[in-house]
């Protein structure tokens, strides 16, 4: 088991100091400073998950034009807009690092 974790431990030393994870960790302080920003981004991101479950195309597009509409305003302030870009692109680098794993197993 020391081998595993030794090997986890990489991996979580490699994240924490990904340009990706830095980026995120350094805007999500800045948006958590500030609580009326924090509930705002929050509120943001819970929509966003939300949608992404939508299946039916017709109500996804209607649902997406009406999460734009709620969240134009908000989305335009500059913390919570590089806060919520700066989670996607770690996302991404996440997504990547599972996508690598599963692909090397034989499943």
């Amino acid at each position: 088991m020391a081998g595993f974790d030794d090997s986890v431990e990489k991996i979580v030393d490699y994240i924490k100091s990904s340009p990706e994870y830095i980026d995120f960790r350094n805007k999500r302080n800045v948006v958590s400073a500030d609580p009326e920003l924090k509930a705002k981004a929050d509120r943001i991101r819970m929509e966003n998950f939300d949608l992404r479950q939508i299946t039916d195309d017709n109500r996804l597009m209607d649902e997406l034009d009406r999460f734009m509409e709620r969240n134009e305003q908000d989305y335009a302030i500059a913390e919570i807009h590089d806060y919520i870009e700066a989670e996607n692109v770690f996302c991404g680098l996440m997504q990547n690092i599972l996508d690598r794993i599963m692909g090397e197993l034989d499943l």
